[in-house]
């Protein structure tokens, strides 16, 4: 399987329950999640497939839930549990070892379900392989090579299915998988190696009729890919099973599938009805360390987004930025998007564009070895996050393949890494080099004219910046989730100012100033903070957009840099004066016009230890600017929630246990209530362009 350790380190918790209506802030193990979904409002009387079952973790969670239904939560009859057994779930491997274990564990599920499990007629079971359990390959199923009797009918047609449950079984195989796929299915279509989990479903669906519900474990990558085949293939896929809500468990690889080599989604289609179909719901589950010790996940409605279902195919950057940012960072992406034209447009106004490979420079040099008498040593200016043509060393000069033409030997080369470098940042990688052609493993690169230089140093600065690492981790297929490599079509869909433009302007003079500072000596904090000013007043970025990029970057480190406990890292006075600070900018700009009014910010020094953080917005008859204040409290955490819930009349217990985070509204304050992880508490979280009060109120009974 492409997940083989999710049998084994998935629990069998439930705790906590689920809302009809939506998301609760729940825990739950991965199982229990989708079992949940996909069983949800069920009569009992549903039948269940795995297509790839293996040890049948997915049948005993579903044979355990049916039974419930079926014995309206009673105590059940051995008939109930038998017929459900054997007339309702049903599974598919292709590893004989896998079905036999499979067979045995309903059958264990069975004894502790049975009122009487003492009695020998408890032991006795029907056989399961054969008749519920098959070895064999799903794309077989149904095919004249492999008929198992009980999955087709009388007519030849394949069996429907009411719920189809599982995890691919298929990992990434490059073009041998795609050579191996394509003959066993003449007629079907194979877009891209990515689609093996695409294909899966696909498989599947040949078990469903109209009404069948899905809860699959798949692949990420189909998904956030930006190859055009591969989004056209996952649109058509998310557009034939609306509605669709995809849960993004990338966060969670390294205790859920430790030893997959691609993060996974949950895909969850038909489980709920929605009005608009044309709507995707993705759900991001934030890494925590309780999730990691025992094995669940932790999910809430902030952790779940809506977005166009067109936007899988016509926009690759949204859809990822929908399952790893917010909806500010959606809201600057097509900002940016409207203000400015792509890279690749602005590198054809000058008359080049990027290619990657070698050697770069001469357009005749055909692909071959790449050497050059003075190659850039890329891996130096690494450790620095920051280079250009004046301080790149050479590596030892060596004999070229092929000689470069004399007349290009002054014109300016732009390289820049394939990946982000996590020594400073993380940060691209930029190198600006006189070289008439030079190549470098894992960068992409592109020859400019001699009176194009200053471009060229302008756009290393640009690509050095916060906000294209923020750009890349948002919209790029890979960044932060394996690897982190970045195609070149991913650098020619950054959005940048016009160069030549930007050059002779006073924000592109300052951009271009800092960069040439940065060559005389190694950047420090002080320095990127600097060069992430300029290049934000370049773009024309106000306050809120910048709180957007400086708090994407941070997510950019986190995620990049697998330091998840960091995300987790109780916030202190100084996060919680930058929220605080957010929101009250928001607020000054209702309370300008008048100036009649103001807001006081009182961020309560709970215990450090607390699990809560406590900030309170009061509304002040009195003009000028808001203020921030830290105000000491009596008593613990406890009775800090008391006195509110008192004060406002809300049961603050109460209302924490159906949702993560509380915004608790009197006449004339607010107080905001959340866990104490950082994570919850950036700028990001208050800044943007949405209403400066929450959708949920409670107000004075």
């Amino acid at each position: 399987s492409i997940y083989g350790q999710f049998a084994r380190t998935c629990t069998n918790a439930e705790m906590g329950a689920t809302d009809r209506s939506g998301i609760h802030c729940t825990r739950r193990s991965p199982v229990a999640l989708v079992l949940d979904e996909v069983l949800d409002e069920a009569s009992g009387s549903e039948s269940v497939l795995d297509p790839a079952c293996g040890t049948g973790v997915f049948l005993v969670g579903a044979l355990r839930r049916l039974v419930r239904l079926r014995s309206n939560g009673t105590e059940p009859p051995r008939e109930i549990i038998r017929s459900t057994l054997h007339e309702q779930v049903f599974g598919i491997d292709t590893s004989e070892t896998a079905i036999r274990i499979a067979a045995f564990s309903p059958y264990l599920a069975a004894l502790e379900l049975d009122p009487d499990s003492t009695s020998p007629d408890a032991l006795a079971f029907r056989p399961l392989v054969g008749t519920n359990l098959f070895v064999g390959d799903a794309n077989a199923i149904g095919r004249d090579y492999q008929r198992p009797p009980d999955l087709t009918g009388s007519d030849g047609r394949t069996r429907n299915f009411d719920v189809i449950v599982g995890s691919s079984p298929r990992d990434f195989k490059g073009k041998t998988g795609t050579d191996v796929r394509r003959p066993r299915e003449p007629e079907a279509t194979t877009h891209s190696p990515y689609c093996e989990s695409l294909d899966f479903v696909e498989e599947a669906r040949k078990f469903a009729h109209d009404e069948t519900r899905f809860g699959l474990i798949l692949s990420a990558l189909p998904f956030f890919s930006g190859r055009g085949s591969v989004r056209s293939a996952s649109h058509s896929l998310l557009q034939s099973l609306a509605p669709v809500t995809l849960v993004n468990l990338s966060n969670l690889r390294s205790w859920l599938f430790p030893h997959a080599k691609r993060p996974a989604v949950a895909l969850f289609a038909r489980h709920r009805p929605q009005q608009r179909r044309e709507r995707l719901t993705v759900v991001q589950v934030p890494w925590s360390e309780s999730g990691a010790r025992t094995h669940t996940l932790a999910v809430a409605p902030q952790d779940a987004l809506t977005i166009p279902l067109s936007s899988v195919q016509h926009g690759p950057g949204l859809f990822k930025a929908a399952a790893f940012g917010h909806h500010h960072d959606l809201w600057l992406l097509d900002r940016l998007k409207k203000r400015h034209r792509t890279l690749r447009d602005q590198l054809e106004v000058l008359g080049t564009r990027l290619r990657q490979g070698p050697p770069f420079g001469d357009p005749s040099f055909t692909r071959g070895p790449m050497i050059h008498s003075a190659v850039p040593t890329h891996d130096r200016a690494t450790r620095r996050g920051f280079a250009s043509g004046t301080n790149i060393p050479p590596s030892a000069p060596s004999p070229p393949e092929r000689p470069g033409p004399s007349s290009t030997d002054r014109a300016p080369l732009l390289l820049v890494k394939n990946s982000l470098a996590l020594t400073r940042g993380p940060r691209p990688v930029v190198s600006v080099t006189d070289l008439a052609m030079a190549s470098a493993k894992g960068c992409v690169g592109a020859v400019l004219r001699s009176e194009d230089r200053p471009s060229a140093h302008l756009l290393a600065g640009i690509l050095s910046s916060a906000l294209a690492s923020w750009y890349f981790l948002m919209t790029s297929s890979t960044a932060g989730l394996r690897a982190g490599r970045l195609l070149v079509s991913e650098f020619n869909r950054f959005p940048v100012p016009d160069l030549r433009l930007a050059v002779n302007s006073a924000d592109g003079q300052r951009v271009l100033q800092i960069a040439r500072a940065l060559q005389q000596h190694p950047p420090d904090e002080n320095d990127w903070n600097e060069l992430d000013e300029a290049v934000s007043a370049l773009f024309g970025l106000g306050e809120t957009e910048r709180i957007v990029v400086q708090d994407g970057f941070v997510r950019t480190r986190w995620m990049l840099q697998r330091s998840q406990r960091e995300s987790v890292v109780p916030a202190g006075i100084k996060e919680l004066e930058v929220y605080a600070r957010a929101f009250l900018r928001t607020m000054d700009a209702w309370f300008f016009a008048r100036n009649v009014r103001r807001m006081r910010a009182e961020i309560l020094e709970v215990p450090a230890s607390a699990s809560l953080r406590v900030v309170r917005f009061v509304l002040e008859e009195r003009p000028g600017p808001s203020v921030i204040e830290t105000v000491p409290v009596e008593g613990g955490l406890s009775a800090v929630l008391t006195r509110i819930g008192e004060r406002l009349g809300v049961t603050i217990a109460d209302s924490l246990a159906r949702t993560r985070e509380l915004r608790v509204h009197g006449p004339e304050e607010v107080v905001i209530i959340k866990p104490s992880a950082r994570r919850y508490w950036m700028g990001v979280r208050r800044a943007g362009a949405s209403p400066p009060f929450p959708v949920r109120k409670w107000t004075r009974r």
